[in-house]
């Protein structure tokens, strides 16, 4: 198993996390990592009711497995801390959307809002927009065009942090 290093994209809702995830992804492949991503999310995905997924984790079976032709599925009934999670990821770099409250390197979202200083993670990096702001030199911490993706790049491979030191307390 590699040991995986981690770097978060947080950011207000509806500012292109995973747009910009998806953006850089090709490029850290290009550069010979094997990435992975964990998705934070406010609902709780579930299969359908009355298929035979749904009434094996009814009935507190965990974790259910699917193995399909191609894919495999790991389903629990619980929330699983993210260190085990990144314990169990086979990927040299992991990119974590969302989790604003972890211990994590990170750049944050703003589309082209001002963020409030209390609104920025104290792990913040950078903050990234969609355009020109006419606030950025306002800002303590650089301001960055989601366009320039190799200084994003840049960033996350300067300052992703080793799978050990990841801490999950509140910041």
């Amino acid at each position: 198993m590699k040991k995986a290093r981690v770097f978060a994209v947080s950011g207000f809702a509806n500012t292109g996390k995973t747009t910009l995830i998806e953006r850089i992804i090709p490029i850290l492949r290009l550069k010979g990592y094997s990435v992975a991503v964990i998705k934070s999310t406010q609902e709780d995905v579930l299969p359908p009711k009355h298929k035979d997924t749904r009434r094996y984790l009814e009935n507190a079976v965990e974790p259910v497995i699917l193995l399909g032709p191609n894919t495999t599925t790991i389903r629990y009934m619980k929330r699983l801390s993210l260190r085990r999670i990144i314990d169990a990821v086979d990927a040299e770099l992991i990119l974590i959307e969302g989790l604003k409250n972890i211990r994590v390197p990170r750049v944050f979202m703003t589309g082209n809002e001002q963020p409030n200083s209390e609104d920025i993670p104290q792990t913040t990096l950078a903050l990234i927009t969609w355009g020109e702001v006419s606030w950025a030199e306002d800002m303590s911490i650089p301001v960055v065009n989601a366009n320039e993706l190799d200084r994003i790049v840049a960033i996350i491979e300067q300052h992703a942090v080793s799978q050990e030191d990841i801490v999950e307390r509140p910041m």
